[in-house]
């Protein structure tokens, strides 16, 4: 089974819970960004997986996460809800999140990182790298 590689972007606080998480698995956890500044990081590290914040008070998920998607080699997104309404989670899917959850739902992130893996498999992409579509566009 090969390792996954993980950026996290978000809060001190909830970094520290995905830190705590990461270590339980076979997860790589090759870096961490609280700021805007660091972002340019993620197109350098070519993360497999980006758990993305939205409570993250530094960073304007809703630019940052086409960014994320736009990038050539771009990382699969999973996006952490706010608040877990359906249109938060519409919303996020439609920017290009591969998958939604709340990280405070126990099981969510591991439920996310399947579903995941599962959908590159279904894409007949490796599970773990790939090229997004354009945003607008479907897989």
């Amino acid at each position: 089974m090969q390792t996954q590689s993980i950026m996290v972007i978000g809060s001190d606080e909830r970094r520290a819970q995905i830190r705590q998480f990461c270590q339980r698995t076979d997860l790589v956890l090759i870096g961490e960004i609280a700021h805007s500044a660091g972002l340019p990081l993620i197109a350098r590290a070519c993360p497999d997986i980006v758990i993305l914040d939205s409570l993250t008070p530094t960073i304007n998920i809703l630019t940052i996460l086409p960014w994320l998607c736009s990038l050539p080699e771009a990382p699969r997104v999973i996006a952490l809800g706010s608040h877990g309404s359906a249109s938060e989670r519409r919303l996020l899917l439609e920017l290009g999140a591969i998958t939604y959850a709340m990280l405070d739902a126990p099981g969510a992130l591991a439920e996310a990182l399947t579903l995941t893996s599962k959908l590159a498999h279904l894409a007949g992409q490796h599970p773990f790298r790939t090229t997004r579509p354009a945003l607008g566009s479907s897989w």
